[in-house]
């Protein structure tokens, strides 16, 4: 038979209760530091307490990241998945005497998305063309993943047959 002691069940959630705050401290603190400016980061120590420039700093960060951008840009690669059936002819033995990877995505809901993303080409929201920067061919697929690992493809590139 267990006993249970009010000693034991309170070390119990006061470790608990400390693992949390562990775990949340840097996620509190990214907030923290997003609050204020660059020098006072950089200040030692470091601030603990919000500051008043969180929603500037985002704006900010939105703007210079390119954000709005990349956002779009992950919401059409998660619904972009062709129908469950679909296929594309691929040479293996080339793939696997060369190295090369296939890396594709899974999710969204695409007929529900898919007209979502329409309206808001349509709508003038992103221009749909210059989300994808380059296309290349299938022939061309080490060409992709050279310039790939190079780091030359800014934004989106394809392969398209």
């Amino acid at each position: 038979m267990v006993e249970r002691t009010r000693g034991i069940d309170i070390a119990c959630h006061g470790i608990l209760i400390l693992g949390g705050l562990l775990v949340c401290l840097p996620i509190y603190f990214a907030f923290v530091v997003g609050s204020h400016t660059v020098r006072d980061v950089l200040s030692v120590p470091p601030p603990w307490l919000p500051g008043d420039r969180f929603f500037e700093n985002m704006a900010t960060a939105w703007t210079k990241g390119n954000l709005g951008r990349l956002f779009v840009n992950s919401f059409i690669v998660a619904v972009g998945i062709a129908a469950g059936r679909t296929t594309a002819p691929v040479e293996i033995t080339r793939l696997v005497r060369r190295g090369l990877r296939i890396i594709g995505s899974y999710g969204a809901r695409t007929r529900a998305d898919m007209p979502e993303i329409l309206r808001l080409a349509a709508k003038g929201t992103f221009r749909l063309e210059t989300q994808v920067t380059r296309r290349y061919s299938l022939a061309e697929t080490e060409d992709a993943y050279q310039a790939l690992s190079r780091g030359e493809i800014a934004g989106r590139a394809v392969v398209v047959p």
